[in-house]
Order: C-alpha cells, then structure tokens, then sequence
C-alpha cells in the first residue's frame, strides 16, 4: 500500500531522530506512529493491508491521547488471496481488560470480529512505545512492571501472538515494549516468565534490536 511507505517516509523526514533536532509535537506520539506504519508496511510483504479512514473531523488523524476505538482510523489486515479480514490495526485506542478496566494501548492486533469497544478477548498482542530524548536511557522498571501488567489483565500472558507472518521485522511478534533507547535491567528470564519482549534502538539510523 503506496499510502503506508509515503506516511512512513514523511514521519523518518520529520522525525527528530532523522533530523537530530526536536520537535514541539509529542515524540512519544511520533515514535508510536513510526511504530504502527513500520508494522503495516512489513506486513504488505505477506498480507493484504488496508487503510480505514475515520469518521470526521478525524477521518485522517489517529489519536495524540487516549480515546474510544469508534470514529478513529485503524489498518485491516486481509488474507491476499482470498480478501478474507483476519486482523485489526489500531493506535492510541482503548480496549477493556478481564476486569472492565479501559486501557490506551500504543498499537494493538485485534481479532476480525472485534468492535468498537474490545475486550481482553479481542485482543492478540500490544506494543508500547517508550521515547527516550537520550538514547542512551534505559526502558524502567515501573514502565516494564506496568507493561507486564497490561499482558496480564488482557489475558495475553503465555497466550502467544496474533501470528503474523512478518517479513524482515521479526523480532517484534511479540508483546512488545519498543523504545529509540536501551532495555531495561530485568533479566531475560523474567521477559520470558512475562511473555514481553524488549524492542530497543528503533529508529531509522540505529540497527535494531530485541531481548529476549
């Protein structure tokens, strides 16, 4: 989908991490978009991916702070040959956990079926993007005891993934906390006792990696 590579590019030539110089806007919020349109642009390689345009005002403009699913643009993810939806793309939306707890979950792979208000049924993986203004900063303990949290009242601990077939961005099937700087200090047995996997030095000019 030439929309995907052309947003892409756009978000690399704004970004502060291209530039080396910081925007007003929220990185965060521009890390999280950099995130969900390298996530669609793989999946292109292997699957049918589709834009769904919001509802107005926003029929173009994903969400700067938590919001409803309803009204906001989100990508399908479609079997190639047979056109068939297996999945849901969104950003910045809430989704429900086992105890009725709303969550604004950074990008989230959710069931064909699910509607406007998920739940922990509904979603198979989620990813949290966690900017650093020095990529030297480690991901915290508080921001991977919260994000192993999330996993857990979602249902999507030891639940494996969604089951995306990825191209070259393999490393993050996974519950995934992505961050442009370091991992945290937990060791690699807790990521695996937690089902959370470390996405670290993602941006465009750094070799991206992952623990565990």
């Amino acid at each position: 989908m030439r929309e995907v590579k052309d947003a892409g590019a756009r978000l690399t030539k704004a970004a502060f991490w291209s530039t080396k110089t910081p925007l007003d806007m929220a990185n965060s919020f521009l890390l999280e978009m950099y995130l969900l349109f390298r996530l669609c642009d793989d999946l292109q390689a292997n699957y049918t991916v589709e834009y769904v345009k919001g509802i107005h005002p926003n029929e173009h403009t994903f969400p700067q702070a938590a919001s409803n699913k309803a009204g906001w643009p989100k990508f399908i993810v479609k079997d190639a040959s047979s056109g068939k939806l297996l999945f849901q793309i969104c950003a910045g939306t809430r989704a429900g956990d086992i105890h009725g707890t709303q969550h604004a979950i950074d990008v989230s792979i959710q069931t064909a079926a699910a509607g406007d208000t998920p739940g922990p049924d509904d979603v198979l993986q989620i990813f949290d993007a966690k900017y650093r203004s020095n990529s030297s900063h480690r991901i915290s303990k508080h921001e991977f005891s919260e994000f192993v949290r999330w996993v857990e009242l979602l249902k999507l601990r030891g639940a494996g993934t969604a089951g995306l077939m990825l191209n070259t961005l393999t490393s993050i099937d996974a519950n995934c906390l992505v961050t442009n700087g370091e991992p945290s200090t937990e060791p690699d047995a807790e990521c695996h006792r937690t089902s959370v996997r470390e996405v670290t030095k993602f941006h465009p000019n750094e070799t991206l990696r992952h623990r565990p």
